[in-house]
């Protein structure tokens, strides 16, 4: 309710009967204690893939589709500046 329909925490307190916003507040300290704690690990953020999973299934693709490079490319970001490399194999 919070998020959607961007109430104040006083409101939602009167629309559930609490008797005080702190209430409503600690309710939502601990629904963030709990997904912070097993959802983002499991779903979303750095930990829910490893390095090499992120290289091949994501990185390649969306590289070549959005910078428009094609595969033998190698880039380098250096200091928020892109730079495309050929690559050559002997």
């Amino acid at each position: 309710m919070k998020l959607r329909l961007n109430v104040s925490q006083r409101v939602i307190a009167f629309l559930f009967d609490c008797k005080h916003q702190s209430t409503v507040s600690e309710a939502f300290s601990t629904i963030l204690d709990s997904l912070s704690g097993s959802f983002t690990d499991t779903y979303v953020g750095y930990k829910h893939k490893t390095r090499m999973q992120f290289m091949t299934q994501h990185m390649k693709m969306f590289f070549t589709k959005v910078l428009g490079i094609n595969e033998e490319q190698m880039i380098l970001l250096l200091d928020g500046t892109y730079l495309y490399c050929e690559v050559y194999s002997s």
